[in-house]
């Protein structure tokens, strides 16, 4: 399934999309990814979650070079957390993938993880079904796998 993730990112990055996201249950997956995406050399950056676009923007400079454009690697833990004060990690997100013009790919693999949502009783839906299908929302041109 990994290497399936890694051609479809493959596939956009030689249309010349250069950003996509991809959620998976655990931060420990990607150094599975980076080396499904090296199998079928795919050699984009991967990125370690929205933390570390908060660092490198924190920075004088922004985002360094190699943080501007690559595979963002994040948990679906991560896109329902946030600190008191900062932006939400949902929101780091959509800013990092520039908003409406985003034409990437969203990823969710083990996608289970994002189930319960009730499209008629919202209040009855988990935190993190809400959180995925607003990120659907917020980059509409997303390719969503």
């Amino acid at each position: 399934k990994g290497r399936q993730i890694a051609a479809i990112i493959l596939d956009n990055v030689a249309r010349g999309r250069l950003k996509h996201v991809w959620f998976s249950i655990s931060s420990d997956l990607k150094t599975d990814a980076e080396r499904d995406l090296k199998d079928i050399d795919c050699h984009i950056n991967v990125i370690d979650g929205p933390k570390v676009l908060e660092n490198s923007a924190s920075k004088a400079l922004g985002l360094s070079q190699e943080n501007k454009k690559g595979c963002l690697f994040s948990t679906y833990s991560t896109l329902i957390s946030g600190q008191k004060g900062k932006s939400s990690r949902l929101e780091q997100i959509v800013e990092w993938c520039g908003g409406n013009n985003f034409d990437g790919c969203l990823i969710f693999d083990e996608a289970r993880k994002a189930k319960n949502f009730n499209s008629t009783n919202e209040d009855a839906s988990t935190k993190m079904s809400k959180s995925v299908i607003e990120l659907q929302q917020l980059l509409p041109n997303a390719r969503v796998e």
